[in-house]
């Protein structure tokens, strides 16, 4: 009975917040109440986000909170089955080489966001280099970026792991290029891109990642 009265009063809720919106589509302060929305709750759903985004027009989309509020959409369909991956540049470790995104476009590409200190990363490890000996010579690559801020540890854990494929980082932890580009709270976090750049796949633990690999590119 309780869950039903519940029910009732957020269904209301959720009517009158949009109603709110509709009437109120070009207001500042309708702007603020969808960026307040959003940010408050770790858990929305992209297509939510973006449906309440939408019904703003003209000034709501134009002000502070509207322009705050699309960059923070950006980030979430970032890491959205479903949308593109955005493209970014970094270096390895040598400093002395960059790698670029869409430059591996073509092949199916695992995006590892990673670090040093982080054990449920190191944990991944062996899945990774299960997937990359049973699958890179069929078109899979692994782009790990190190969230580390602290060189000599990232480089001494690429010495102690040896991961045969691409390794990047700005040396910035969460500081890094590629958080103003994606929503990435917390480490670790993978997201599978296809041969075009669009996200098929997020956080493949364990064999998952051999799984789906074996899906998409044969035993």
């Amino acid at each position: 009975s309780l869950n039903n009265v519940m029910m009732t009063v957020n269904a209301k809720l959720k009517e009158n917040f949009y109603d709110f919106l509709k009437k109120n589509n070009q207001s500042e302060v309708a702007a603020f109440v969808v960026y307040s929305a959003i940010n408050n709750d770790r858990n929305i759903q992209t297509k939510v986000a973006d449906t309440m985004f939408n019904i703003l027009t003209g000034k709501a989309k134009s002000c502070f909170y509207g322009i705050e509020m699309y960059k923070m959409l950006s980030k979430l369909r970032a890491i959205e089955v479903g949308y593109m991956a955005p493209d970014f540049t970094l270096p390895d470790s040598t400093e002395k080489k960059k790698y670029t995104l869409s430059a591996l476009r073509g092949k199916y590409v695992l995006i590892d966001f990673w670090a040093s200190w982080c054990g449920p990363c190191k944990a991944e490890i062996p899945y990774l280099k299960k997937a990359y000996n049973n699958f890179h010579h069929k078109g899979f690559e692994i782009m790990s970026v190190s969230l580390d801020d602290k060189k000599d540890k990232w480089t001494s854990a690429l010495k102690q792991f040896q991961m045969p494929w691409i390794q990047v980082s700005d040396i910035k932890g969460f500081s890094s290029i590629v958080n103003d580009l994606y929503h990435v709270p917390s480490i670790p976090k993978t997201l599978l891109l296809d041969k075009t750049g669009k996200i098929i796949a997020t956080d493949l633990r364990g064999d998952a990642l051999d799984k789906k690999l074996e899906e998409l590119l044969g035993k």
